[in-house]
């Protein structure tokens, strides 16, 4: 699951550079592998309140709401988000690498 966030996201680069390939490749990841969840009143709601407690960006807590209310982990590489708490489960991707002995 990702956040439409997310899909923003990984949509920028490729749309930035003119890269087709790269888009169509982000364009088939995410509708072969992920279920885009919308931004909803809840969401929003929790944002808010992730924004106010702990000063997350928008786009920040848009992600991490859309996590703590669909009862999904945040897996990124922002080593910050560890400390956000507040329910949000949080794995950094340099953890799964070290994990897994692959890097």
């Amino acid at each position: 699951m990702i956040s439409t966030v997310t899909a923003t996201e990984l949509l920028t680069g490729p749309l930035r550079a003119g890269n087709r390939e790269a888009e169509a490749a982000v364009r088939l990841f995410m509708g072969l592998l992920c279920t885009v969840l919308p931004v909803d009143l809840a969401v929003a709601e929790r944002a808010a309140a992730l924004r106010a407690e702990h000063g997350l960006r928008t786009p920040d807590a848009l992600v991490c709401a859309t996590a703590l209310c669909s009862a999904a982990v945040v897996v990124g590489n922002d080593l910050q988000w560890k400390q956000i708490g507040s329910g949000v489960r949080y794995v950094h991707i340099d953890d799964v690498v070290a994990a897994t002995g692959h890097g």
